[in-house]
């Protein structure tokens, strides 16, 4: 059946019909369902922010020579602002940015779908006011002037999905400046329960920096309940021991990707001048790269397979910073999701550059770690001018000379430095170590030795279960290692024979042909013989051996029950007993 406007129709059998009206369009309440089921009020806070900035760059872009950055975007928003309030029942925006034309007005703004006609814009459905109205509040106060024409009008949540009820505004005189004013009142419940938390505004202000910290950067000021909001977003250092990496790719369905990685501005190496452990530890959370869609920024600090970081998070990464900006003239070819809240993995756009956003990361690890040796080396030469020069690795040297650390390791000491430098730096202390061990001398060749240490060394001590289960297999297998190189392990077999022989359980000649002494049969040799240690180191690997044979109760427990074991209890593991360590690390003298 259709709807005509005459009054009567003919049907098929001749005989006359009165018409009915027949009602059409979506129904208020399921659309607010569908706009605002998976929104949460920040959420919508962006739309309604997203449309202010949408408005300026037209704005802007509209303007003979506007400035563009190197990425083809707006370079300066300066002289634009946002103002956010919120009242016990209310929440405002108001804005100097554009205002809205009347034909858009009439015919587009709330059109629900009408996809956004912003060049680079970023209020990609063009159903981001519509959506934050319905989230936030039930009733509505727009007041719009965009120099020559200025409007106001009120309306309710009941209006929208109705096509035959049209809103009304009423003409008003311009003011001659451009604004947009946005009033939401008859907040949700939900909505007046977050505004009425102590820690909403702040909230509101950290969310809004990490969102539009590159506009702000520009010169846009946001501002919430009169307090500005900052900028965010680590820049890349542009001197220093890693290289800034820069590429450009052209993506398959319009648009293009920058990537540009490096080391943040702020982070320094730990004898660079200018480290400061405080100011490190509290960069800890940006590292990862940060996506940006039309200089919005949509993740930030991401370590996630999902989105292109592939390897494990260790130490040689920290300091690492990658942005990559997405720029499209038509925001559809953005890959975002409809909240613009995360990437959106399966798009094309972002299958072309994810496989290559790894190499970035390795890259920037292999220069830290080149830069790190090299200032080891410059350090450790200075330091051997100084005392007389060093001597070659795996040579083997008295105890005094190991206990001692004169060749720049300390067999006996917890604190050593393995730049042989003898003025102390931030790295020498322990509450500095961020991984399971410092650099340590390796004078064992013994591969397994060599790879557990140089795992040691770049395990985060946060992992403290595979900490506990690596630093106990590292003791084991350098004892063992350091025992053999001294000529003792036959000693350790006799005293085991000795021992089985005096219980009354003595080994025949076959048995002790194939016996290999266990952990802690070796161990228990160890704790009987204290004259295996120089004099020099004696007391203090002593008190370290005796210590970790009370812990090696906890670390079996760990590696073998399902006790539980933190990073401060491992810690407390590791110091107590590295001094027995750095001691099993170096060749011992033939007969000691």
């Amino acid at each position: 059946m259709r709807s005509t406007g005459e009054k009567n129709i003919d049907d098929p059998n001749g005989a006359a019909a009165s018409t009915i009206l027949i009602n059409r369009g979506v129904d208020a309440s399921y659309l607010q369902s569908v706009l605002t089921k998976d929104i949460t009020t920040l959420e919508s806070l962006y739309d309604l922010i997203d449309n202010a900035i949408d408005a300026a760059r037209d704005r802007i872009l509209s303007m003979a020579g506007a400035s563009l950055d190197k990425y083809g975007l707006v370079s300066s928003y300066a002289g634009y602002s946002i103002a956010l309030r919120f009242g016990s029942n209310s929440i405002s925006l108001l804005d100097n940015c554009s205002g809205v034309e009347e034909a858009a007005l009439t015919s587009r703004v709330f059109v629900t779908g009408s996809l956004s006609s912003h060049r680079y814009g970023i209020g990609h459905f063009g159903i981001g006011l519509k959506r934050a109205l319905l989230r936030l509040g039930a009733s509505y106060a727009i007041s719009t002037d965009t120099g020559s024409f200025a409007a106001k009008f009120r309306f309710s949540e009941e209006d929208f999905g109705n096509d035959s009820r049209q809103l009304q505004a009423d003409r008003v005189p311009t003011s001659g400046r451009r604004k947009m004013l946005v009033c939401i009142s008859d907040l949700s419940s939900s909505v007046r329960q977050e505004l009425a938390d102590g820690g909403w505004k702040e909230a509101v202000l950290n969310s809004l920096s990490r969102r539009y910290g590159l506009y702000i950067a520009k010169g846009l000021r946001i501002s919430v309940q009169g307090e500005p909001v900052k900028g965010f977003g680590p820049r890349l250092r542009r001197t220093g021991p890693v290289a800034i990496q820069a590429s450009h790719f052209q993506l398959p369905d319009g648009g293009e990707a920058f990537v540009d990685a490096g080391m943040h501005e702020a982070y320094r190496l730990t004898d660079e001048s200018g480290y400061d452990r405080d100011v490190i530890g509290d960069l800890t959370d940006q590292y990862g790269w940060y996506f940006v869609c039309n200089d919005r920024i949509i993740r930030i600090a991401v370590r996630e397979p999902e989105l292109g970081w592939t390897a494990s998070w260790h130490q040689e990464y920290y300091g690492f910073v990658g942005w990559v900006r997405f720029v499209a003239e038509d925001a559809g070819k953005l890959p975002w999701d409809t909240k613009k809240s995360t990437i959106d993995v399966s798009s094309s756009a972002f299958r072309e550059v994810r496989d290559k956003l790894q190499a970035f990361a390795e890259t920037y690890k292999t220069e830290g770690r080149k830069a790190r040796k090299d200032r080891a080396g410059k350090s450790g030469s200075k330091a051997g001018a100084k005392s007389g020069g060093n001597q070659p690795r795996g040579k083997a040297k008295s105890g005094k000379d190991r206990a001692s650390g004169e060749d720049g390791a300390t067999a006996g000491t917890g604190a050593s430095s393995s730049t042989g430098s003898e003025v102390p730096n931030a790295s020498d202390h322990n509450e500095n170590w961020l991984t399971l061990l410092p650099e340590c001398e390796v004078e064992l060749t013994h591969p397994k030795v060599r790879a557990l240490m140089y795992e040691a060394r770049y395990l985060d001590i946060e992992r403290c279960y595979s900490g506990a289960m690596l630093f106990r297999a590292l003791i084991e297998a350098a004892l063992f290692e350091n025992i053999k190189k001294a000529g003792k392990y036959a000693s350790v077999r006799q005293a085991v024979f000795d021992e089985q022989a005096a219980a009354g359980r003595p080994f025949d000649e076959v048995q002790k042909k194939a016996f290999r002494p266990t952990f802690r049969q070796t161990l228990d040799w160890l704790n009987k013989n204290d004259d295996y240690f120089p004099v020099e180191a004696r007391r203090e690997c002593v008190t370290a051996r005796t210590k970790f044979g009370k812990h090696l109760k906890e670390l079996n427990g760990v590696v073998h029950e399902g006790d539980l074991i933190d990073s401060g209890k491992l810690k407390i593991i590791r110091n107590d007993t590295l001094p027995l360590l750095r001691f099993l690390l170096l060749n011992p003298p033939r007969g000691s």
